[in-house]
């Protein structure tokens, strides 16, 4: 059973208090086919997290989805002023969830590319890791979506001392040890890093990791303002699912509102992907730990159909996150989530 639910974004949606901003944006309507809350499937209750049972919206239908789709498409050649923050997320470290990575990188780049690549501010992963999620819980997505409701603040990488909350969990070597108890060597050449430079393997990392507190305060010593409410906040007016294996769904969405979240099983023979499309290999082993990318275009090579993702791994490939999947590998089109910002960051002309 469908219903209507028409939305109503208001200028709430972004809380900011810098310098420049607009008085005032257009209050802008958009009317959305929803399935039922009830009606959602036992896998995507259970990915929800036990706190998150109703009010979840899954979005069918949105009257920007272009009527006709590319055989190709990548956000960042559509966004060249945004391609650096597109082809990149928050390496998650030693945590065992990376939704917060993911999700204020999305963010991030739907601030830039709505703004005309005015605003490349990245937003707070820290934050959502210390508010909305746990270092060394299991990851709910729908945990840092809720959460970026009230708005998140500006961040940036570990050690960067960019923004109000840079993230503080250090990048780790993200190895085959710590997701499947599995032994894998990995050479400072392979993860392109110099010889002084190689990082612990998160499996010895992780026992080390301690939990940051959810504060309101600047945790970066040398920023302007001393607390998140004179930082530039970004919230989150309706986040939503995809309905699963919906690729063209999935497509229209990336085209007319920009990157979307996806989850996706981790398989042992990812840590080998170096270039093409990845396929999960015939008898690879599954990790016990979910994982999350964010999807920015989609493409085709010899007939062979690929979803374009970023992965939050920086030590992953030589340092590229880019990775293609298989259009229906890893079980990558059943858990996808995205949500709306703002329409407009000008002020009207009237």
């Amino acid at each position: 059973m469908m219903r209507i639910l028409t939305i109503t974004l208001f200028s709430l949606a972004l809380v900011h208090m810098g310098v420049g901003v607009p008085q005032r944006m257009r209050r802008q309507t958009a009317t959305f086919k929803v399935t039922r809350p009830e009606i959602l499937t036992e896998k995507m209750k259970q990915y929800l997290g036990p706190s998150v049972k109703n009010d979840i919206l899954v979005k069918t239908h949105d009257p920007k989805w272009p009527r006709s789709l590319p055989k190709e498409f990548d956000l960042r050649k559509e966004f060249p002023e945004c391609a650096d923050q597109l082809s990149k997320a928050v390496d998650e470290g030693a945590c065992d969830t990376d939704a917060p990575s993911i999700v204020s990188s999305i963010l991030s780049d739907k601030y830039c590319i709505q703004t005309g690549g005015e605003e490349k501010k990245q937003l707070s992963a820290d934050f959502l890791m210390g508010c909305a999620e746990r270092c060394k819980d299991s990851a709910y997505i729908a945990m840092s979506w809720i959460y970026t409701e009230w708005g998140i603040p500006t961040g940036g990488d570990y050690g960067s001392s960019v923004g109000c909350q840079p993230y503080s969990y250090k990048p780790c070597r993200h190895t085959l040890g710590k997701y499947l108890g599995m032994e894998k060597k990995v050479s400072t050449d392979q993860l392109g890093l110099e010889k002084n430079d190689e990082l612990e393997e998160c499996k010895y990392a992780y026992s080390k990791v301690k939990q940051n507190r959810c504060t309101s305060k600047c945790t970066n010593k040398n920023y302007h303002s001393k607390t998140i409410q004179n930082d530039t906040l970004i919230s989150v007016e309706d986040w939503y699912f995809l309905r699963e294996n919906d690729e063209r769904a999935m497509k229209s969405e990336i085209m007319a509102r920009g990157p979307i979240a996806v989850g996706f099983t981790l398989y042992d023979d990812f840590f080998e992907y170096k270039s093409g499309i990845y396929h999960v290999r015939e008898g690879a082993t599954e990790a016990t730990l979910w994982k999350h990318a964010k999807v920015i275009g989609w493409g085709e090579e010899n007939g062979d159909k690929y979803w374009l993702a970023v992965n939050t791994w920086s030590d992953f490939n030589g340092g590229n996150q880019i990775v293609k999947f298989g259009i229906d590998d890893a079980c990558i089109q059943e858990y996808v989530t995205s949500g709306h910002i703002f329409e407009d960051v000008h002020p009207d002309d009237d």
